[in-house]
C-alpha cells in the first residue's frame, strides 16, 4: 500500500527537531525519496574535525563521501576544528594535508567557523592557507576562537583580517605571545569589517588593535557586546572595556558584562553612553565584593539617566546575576537592594518590562522570593520582578 508523502514544510519541521541526532536523521533519509536530501543536508550541516592522528581514517571516509556526492560538501554550514595541538606524529602532515585539500577547500557555503584549542604555529602551511582562504568566503559571517594559541597577536590579526564579511566574532581563552607587535596589513582595508556582535574575555588585548587607524575591524556598528572582565591589570582592563562600550554606544542594543575578582571604576561606563540599549545583563556573582560596595556601584550604571528631563530610556530588560553566602539568607542582608526599587520607579525607566535577579548560592540555600519582593515592592507590584534561584556552579 502506497504511503502518501507529507508536505515538504512538515518534513522540514520534523527534521529540524531531529537536527542534533544524526542517527535519527540517517534513518529518516531511508523513509522515501522526499526525505533523502533534507535529511542529508542536516547530517552534514555541522562538521567537526579533530587533529588527532587517529582521525585520519574518519577524514578519508568523509572525503570518499564528498567524492561520491559532491553536493553534500555544500550542505556544511558550520565547520569546527578542535584539538589541533602541538603534538607531533608521523601521520600529522598527511592528516593536515587531507583536511585542507579534501575537505576545507570543498566547502563553499560555510557560515560559521569554530576553532577550539588549535595551536596555530604547528599547523602545516597547507592547512593554514586553506583556513585563511576559508575566512574570505562570502558566506562566512561568524567566527568563534576558543583556547587557541598564536606566536604573536599579529598572526591572529592577520587571520581575522581575511574575514571580509564577518558579522559576529567570539574570542575566549586566547594565548598569544608578543602582543605588542605592529599589526598593519597591506591587504586589509581599514574599518571594512563591520561587526554586529563581539564577545571576548580578553578586552585589553583587542582594544589597542581596534584603536589603530589601519585596523580592518569596525566596532562602532556593534549591536551585541559580551565581555567577561578579569581584573589582571585593573586600570588597563577597565579603560579597555570603557573604550569599546563608548565607541559602540549608539548602536548597541544588547550588552552583557561579567566581572570577576573585582569591579571597575563606577564612572567609566554608564547607560548614558548607550542611548539605544534594549537588554542589559550584569553578572557580578564572582566579583568578590560586598553588598555595601555592589549596590552603589550597580546604581552608578543608571544614575546619569535620572537627568534626562522627562525623556525615557528604551531599556526593557535588565538581568542582575549575584552570589550570596548561606548566612545572607537573613532578610536584613537585603535592605540595600531597596535602592534599586527607588531607582527603577523613576519615570525615565517606564519602558522597563522585566528585572530578573539571578541568585546563585550553595545547593542548600533556599531564599524565598518574597524576601526580594519585600525590598522591591514597586518592581514586584508592577509586576516587573523575576527572581531565579540557582545552585552555585563554577
Amino acid at each position: 500500500m502506497a504511503v502518501e508523502s507529507l508536505p515538504n514544510e512538515l518534513i522540514d519541521c520534523i527534521l529540524d527537531n531531529l537536527s542534533s541526532n544524526k542517527i535519527a536523521l540517517s534513518n529518516c533519509s531511508l523513509v522515501e525519496k522526499a526525505w533523502v536530501l533534507p535529511s542529508q543536508r542536516r547530517i552534514f550541516e555541522k562538521l567537526g574535525l579533530n587533529g588527532h592522528a587517529d582521525s585520519l581514517v574518519k577524514t578519508e571516509r568523509l572525503i570518499a563521501i564528498f567524492d561520491e556526492k559532491p553536493h553534500l560538501a555544500s550542505s556544511v554550514r558550520l565547520l569546527n576544528l578542535w584539538s589541533f595541538n602541538n603534538v607531533e606524529g608521523p601521520e600529522k602532515e598527511m592528516l593536515h594535508a587531507r583536511i585542507a585539500e579534501g575537505v576545507i577547500q570543498r566547502l563553499s557555503k560555510v557560515e560559521t567557523i569554530e576553532l577550539d584549542y588549535v595551536y596555530w604555529p604547528t599547523l602545516y602551511p597547507l592547512l593554514r592557507t586553506a583556513l585563511s582562504d576559508a575566512f574570505q568566503a562570502h558566506s562566512l559571517t561568524r567566527i568563534a576562537i576558543t583556547g587557541c594559541s598564536f606566536h604573536t597577536f599579529a598572526d591572529l590579526a592577520s587571520l581575522l583580517s581575511h574575514a571580509t564579511y564577518l558579522k559576529a566574532l567570539t574570542i575566549r581563552l586566547l594565548n598569544c605571545g608578543r602582543r605588542n607587535e605592529p599589526t598593519a596589513l597591506d591587504f586589509a582595508i581599514p574599518r571594512s569589517i563591520k561587526l554586529d556582535e563581539f564577545a571576548t574575555d580578553d578586552t585589553d588585548t583587542f582594544t589597542p588593535w581596534f584603536k589603530e587607524e589601519l585596523c580592518p575591524i569596525a566596532i562602532r556598528y556593534l549591536r551585541f557586546l559580551r565581555m567577561r572582565i578579569f581584573c589582571r591589570n585593573p586600570t588597563t582592563i577597565y579603560q579597555s572595556v570603557a573604550f569599546i562600550v563608548r565607541h559602540a554606544g549608539f548602536s548597541l542594543t544588547k550588552l552583557e558584562l561579567e566581572y570577576q575578582n573585582g569591579l571597575g571604576d563606577s564612572g567609566l561606563i554608564h547607560l548614558g553612553h548607550i542611548p539605544n540599549l534594549d537588554s542589559f545583563v550584569l553578572d557580578i556573582c564572582k566579583s568578590r565584593a560586598g553588598t555595601d560596595i555592589l549596590i552603589p556601584w550597580i546604581r552608578s550604571f543608571f544614575q546619569p539617566l535620572l537627568n534626562l528631563d522627562g525623556h525615557t530610556h528604551p531599556l526593557r530588560h535588565f538581568t542582575l546575576v549575584i552570589n550570596i553566602d548561606f548566612d545572607e539568607s537573613d532578610p536584613d542582608q537585603w535592605d540595600q537592594y531597596a535602592v534599586l526599587n527607588r531607582l527603577f520607579a523613576q519615570p525615565v525607566f517606564a519602558p522597563l518590562e522585566l528585572v530578573t535577579i539571578v541568585v546563585k548560592g550553595s545547593h542548600q540555600l533556599l531564599i524565598p522570593t518574597e524576601i526580594l519582593g519585600w525590598k522591591l515592592p514597586f518592581l514586584k507590584g508592577s509586576p516587573k520582578l523575576k527572581v531565579d534561584l540557582q545552585p552555585w556552579r563554577d
